[in-house]
């Protein structure tokens, strides 16, 4: 005897599962502002792949920790990772009240125009539960 399977069908739950599994693992984000220039743009678009590792160098997506408080700002940033838990404090945030050593579920980022990037130096290190992942399309 063969049963409905309902609205959405087998192929139609398999393709929402597939959408679900993709939103936890991939994350689209857009470029605001100009802290990354000359990498990436202000309103360009990037997908982010979420990792268990992170390394120095990579650029990431990230959910802003408390959030600015200025209305419109984006509720995450894009920026590079310039230290990783257990590394010494990066030396463009010497004189800082940050911690000498990153903690070790922790990140220190800034961006690619450090003149024009509200980064580590403002935001304090990223917790790696914050992050959305790795930009891996630009």
């Amino acid at each position: 005897m063969n049963r409905p399977l309902g609205a959405l069908g087998f192929a139609g739950g398999l393709s929402v599962a597939g959408l679900l599994l993709a939103r936890r693992w991939f994350t689209v984000a857009t470029v605001r502002g100009h802290s990354m220039n000359p990498t990436l743009l202000d309103g360009q678009r990037v997908i982010a792949v979420r990792r268990a590792r992170y390394r120095t160098g990579e650029v990431i997506v990230f959910w802003t920790p408390s959030g600015s408080g200025v209305p419109g700002d984006p509720d995450h940033r894009v920026k590079r990772v310039v230290a990783v838990g257990g590394e010494p404090r990066p030396e463009m945030f010497a004189g800082s009240a940050l911690p000498a050593v990153i903690p070790a579920d922790q990140l220190a980022v800034a961006g690619d125009n450090t003149a024009r990037s509200e980064d580590s130096r403002h935001l304090g290190y990223v917790p790696l539960t914050a992050v959305l992942g790795r930009v891996r399309v630009r």
